[in-house]
């Protein structure tokens, strides 16, 4: 049968089906692909959340670290007690190995000295061999009869004492060896110790600390009798070229005399003394100065005096003595004659004038005593304790070692051996 012609409109209503079919088969493959992707999000996020819940840190309970512990003490506790036992076996070893070794030891000792006791009755005897002698015998029996010669087994020592045995020294001829007493090595030794034992100190200045005061005398009396002073090095001794000697908590003596000029105490150093490590004391003649924070030699200090006390009371004793002169004089009558000037004193003024002489004579001797003290009497320079100086060394000097120091060497006091 033939096909009937389509008409336009069935085309048209073909075209319409067809493409909303399409637009379903495109509607589902975009719900199916929507679907799937929703789904692999949800798989991808119950993974990661697994990870997490898998990262978190586990809380443990006191009861299972206690397991834990018990559990590896008790691992220790049987790895030590193996060592233990294999520690044992190996001793049983060695003790066996010693015995055998002990007795292989004795029986070599037995067959020595078997050999020995053969060698011994082996040997010919003197008188066999005085009469092989009377006899004319042939070389090859005299060496028959010969002794054996001697081996290295001679005696009943043991075997170690045989092994120990040395060969016999070969004796060495005298040898001539020259002497110079001038150069000998005691000398030299000697003359290296005494080098160690001194220490030469150099130019250069420390810091310091007075330990004791000082009322420095001035005048005469001052460079006369200088007074001492005692001064703790606190740090070590700056050199030439930024380096340093160790003279830290030294001791060194010091001398000073004041001037009232300059109102100072200039204080000299006569002796220095340290304590080494060794407990040897170190200990000389130094030379150098004081000098004060404002960089100049002597410590400013105080000027004390007690003269004006003394001198003003001669001039009180002085003036009164004065008056009763003058008391004196007034109560006496003088006369001129041509036979020269003549003194009278009436009785009723007697009495007053013997008191004014008695006191004017008191009182000029007083006077002269407190002139004198006056004279005695000088002015120091006051100089407190715990002041902070800088130690300035002149250098050149040497200090030697002496006697080591002990803290107790009597069990009472401490002093030198």
């Amino acid at each position: 049968m033939a096909k009937e012609p389509q008409t336009l409109e069935e085309l048209e209503k073909k075209k319409k089906t067809r493409v909303i079919s399409a637009l379903i088969m495109i509607l589902g493959i975009g719900v199916f692909g929507s679907l799937a992707f929703s789904i692999y999000d949800m798989i991808r996020i119950a993974k990661q959340m697994s990870k997490k819940e898998s990262t978190k840190p586990r809380i443990i309970s006191k009861k299972e670290v206690e397991k834990g512990w018990k559990d590896i003490t008790e691992e220790r506790l049987s790895d030590l007690e193996d060592n233990q036992r294999k520690v044992r076996d190996i001793l049983q070893k060695l003790q066996k190995n010693q015995e055998e070794l002990f007795k292989k030891f004795q029986e070599i000792e037995i067959k020595l000295g078997e050999i020995n006791s053969k060698t011994r009755s082996s040997t010919v005897q003197p008188s066999h061999i005085h009469k092989a002698q009377n006899k004319k015998l042939p070389k090859e029996s005299l060496k028959e009869l010969a002794p054996p010669p001697k081996t290295y087994i001679n005696s009943h020592k043991t075997f170690e004492e045989k092994l120990q045995q040395k060969a016999p020294e070969e004796k060495k001829e005298p040898e001539l060896i020259k002497f110079t007493p001038t150069e000998t090595s005691q000398v030299q030794e000697q003359e290296n110790e005494q080098k160690k034992l001194k220490l030469k100190i150099p130019v250069g200045f420390v810091r310091g600390i007075t330990l004791t005061g000082l009322d420095a005398p001035t005048f005469q009396w001052g460079m006369q009798n200088p007074h001492p002073i005692l001064i703790s090095l606190e740090d070590r001794e700056i050199l030439a070229n930024n380096r340093k000697l160790n003279l830290k908590a030294c001791f060194i003596l010091g001398s000073g005399f004041g001037e009232v000029s300059s109102e100072r105490a200039y204080i000299r150093l006569v002796k220095i003394s340290c304590i080494g490590k060794d407990n040897g004391l170190y200990e000389g003649k130094v030379k150098g100065w004081l000098i004060d924070d404002d960089g100049k030699v002597g410590l400013k200090g105080r000027l004390v005096t007690k003269q004006g006390a003394y001198l003003s009371k001669a001039l009180i004793a002085g003036f009164l003595s004065g008056i009763s002169k003058i008391l004196q004089a007034g109560a006496t009558t003088v006369s001129v004659s041509p036979l020269g000037t003549t003194s009278t004193i009436s009785p009723s003024k007697a009495t007053k004038i013997g008191i004014f002489a008695g006191t004017g004579n008191a009182m000029d001797r007083l006077a002269r005593f407190y002139e004198k003290m006056a004279e005695q009497i000088f002015p120091v320079i006051e100089i407190t304790p715990g002041r902070r100086v800088v130690v300035l060394l002149e250098g050149g000097d040497e200090i030697s070692k002496g006697n080591e120091i002990t803290l107790d060497p009597i069990g009472i006091l401490g002093g030198l051996k």
